[in-house]
């Protein structure tokens, strides 16, 4: 057509490249060895420019870890077109041996000084290692109370002395927000929310500066309504120890089970990293929990839960954590081991102990930024002492958009076999495997393979399949020879999609069910859900 013009674009290929031989040349503080241990690409590696610079960066920060802050690396290509070998040589100019003289923070009008420098990874006196100053840096920026954040050396009147000088941007770090939104999980709801993410209890009026975090959020909808403060000072004491402070109202309308739930307490609770990706954690929790609106034709087991009693409790944490990032990882574990003890010694009015596991790992595949993750999850609870059955609102339940996908929320484990009604169970086991490729920006699409199974009873983890009619013989004390204990098998599958919306993530499933028991099945089951899962 006379209006179109075609563009051709001629691509010489050439060939590929190989890395021939490694030299360096002005190296006196390290070894040839030293040196050639830190290199990314190695000899016999396929060449690439992106290959150059990591080893350029390894070389440099491999100086700079002593403190040799102005070497300089200059790498020499010598290509042969006959072997397709690209030799090189690194040309390392290396300079004196610095140290940090005295730590200068400029730039922050709200923010104290201890905030900032609590953050850096060294010390005056010390060698000026490079890379734990960018590790500083990261730290920083990772804090979110700065626009920008910069680490830089000053030259000072003293010979291989050098001041380090950070320099920061801040920024908004107060917010008030307010929306509405809908899951499948919670159904149609509306929230407000107070938030300051570098909270100052004692600096009246402002509250500004110490970094400490606060938050007010109510939050109202049909099946659900939460009302939350919660503060946390993360440096408790001026040592790495993160406290937290909760008071909560909550309330669940639970759409596919007989009764009502509200659960009025507080919580505090402490954390200290051990390490680079271990955390510990010990929390105290006091809690009032009624059970009310049962409907007259629920369970039994579920009309004797009829009132409100009070659990006191202690729960202990361990988690491993290495994901690259805690939004959208691509790589990485995350392990989360959980040990609850309630009543007893600790008073209150629910005696029982319980334990969970989860874990989670990604793997980005070098194919079209594929993202494959697998998971597992399990936990066990029982009573003891004066507690005859374990309340219901500390059995778990299983299935929808945060469990097994391809059923109703709540409905995967056991039922009232006359009822139907979902009863929860006292040990649980769930896996799935998900993997998510990119549609367009902001969208990636995902497979899925969900499944899960719930016992009676605790610490039980077999597994039967597609047994929908056998009772349990041996239920549990408290439990009646109707309740459908055993632990069948349910296996769902579908696909979704995953929107980084500026809200927040939007996950959007279809899951069809492929392995039930008897009261499950049927269609296809649509669930969405929106936020973060950490």
């Amino acid at each position: 057509k006379p209006e179109e013009l075609v563009v051709t674009v001629v691509i010489f290929e050439g060939i590929e490249y190989r890395v021939g031989k490694i030299q360096f040349q002005g190296n006196t503080i390290f070894t040839t060895p030293q040196i050639r241990s830190r290199l990314v690409m190695k000899e016999g590696d396929v060449f690439s420019p992106s290959g150059l610079s990591k080893n350029i960066s390894a070389v440099q920060d491999l100086y700079g870890e002593r403190g040799y802050i102005n070497t300089r690396v200059n790498p020499e290509r010598l290509a042969n077109v006959e072997s397709g070998r690209m030799d090189l040589l690194f040309v390392i100019s290396e300079g004196p041996q610095s140290f940090i003289e005295k730590i200068t923070v400029q730039g922050n009008s709200k923010t104290k000084d201890k905030v900032i420098r609590r953050e850096l990874a060294v010390t005056p006196g010390e060698v000026y290692d490079s890379v734990l100053v960018d590790a500083s840096k990261q730290r920083l920026q990772n804090l979110g109370y700065f626009e920008k954040v910069d680490i830089s050396p000053r030259d000072t009147s003293v010979p291989n002395r050098k001041d380090m000088v950070v320099t920061v941007e801040e920024k908004r770090t107060g917010s008030i927000s307010f929306g509405a939104g809908f899951s499948s999980v919670d159904s149609l709801l509306g929230f407000v929310e107070v938030s300051q993410s570098n909270f100052d209890l004692f600096n009246f009026p402002y509250f500004v500066g110490a970094g400490q975090k606060f938050r007010v959020r109510a939050q109202y909808g049909l099946q659900r309504q939460d009302f939350v403060i919660s503060f946390t000072e993360p440096w408790f004491l001026d040592k790495r120890l993160s406290l937290g402070v909760e008071l909560f109202a909550r309330q669940n309308d639970f759409n596919n089970a007989e009764y009502n739930q509200r659960n009025i307490g507080g919580s505090v609770s402490l954390a200290r990293a051990l390490g680079q990706f271990w955390t510990a954690s010990i929390a105290y929790s006091f809690q009032n929990i009624e059970i009310f609106d049962i409907d007259p034709n629920a369970a039994q087991i579920i009309q004797d839960e009829d009132g409100a009693r009070s659990s006191s409790s202690v729960t202990m944490g361990l988690v491993y954590d290495t994901r690259d990032n805690i939004f959208q990882p691509r790589q990485g574990e995350k392990v989360n081991f959980t040990a609850q003890f309630s009543g007893g010694p600790l008073l209150g009015q629910t005696d029982i102990y319980k334990f969970e596991v989860d874990a989670r790992k990604w793997v980005g595949l070098p194919w079209y930024d594929l993202i494959l993750s697998f998971g597992a999850s399990t936990g066990t609870v029982e009573r003891y002492d004066d507690t005859q059955v374990v309340p219901l609102f500390d059995r778990f339940f299983e299935g929808g958009a945060r469990s097994v996908r391809g059923f109703e929320t709540r409905a995967v484990g056991p039922k009232d076999f006359g009822t139907g009604d979902a009863i929860g169970g006292q040990t649980y086991v769930t896996a799935d495997v998900e993997l998510t490729f990119p549609i367009i920006e902001r969208v990636r699409g995902a497979f899925f393979v969900d499944a899960g199974w719930a016992n009676i009873d605790s610490f039980n983890w077999d597994v039967t399949v597609a047994e929908g009619d056998k009772l349990n013989s041996n239920p549990p004390a408290g439990f009646n020879e109707l309740a459908y204990g055993y632990g069948n098998f349910n296996l769902g599958a579908g696909f979704g999609f995953r929107l980084n919306l500026p809200v927040g993530p939007l996950r959007v499933d279809l899951g069809f069910p492929l392995i039930h028991d008897r009261f499950n099945g049927g269609g296809p089951k649509f669930s969405f859900d929106v936020g973060y899962q950490f």
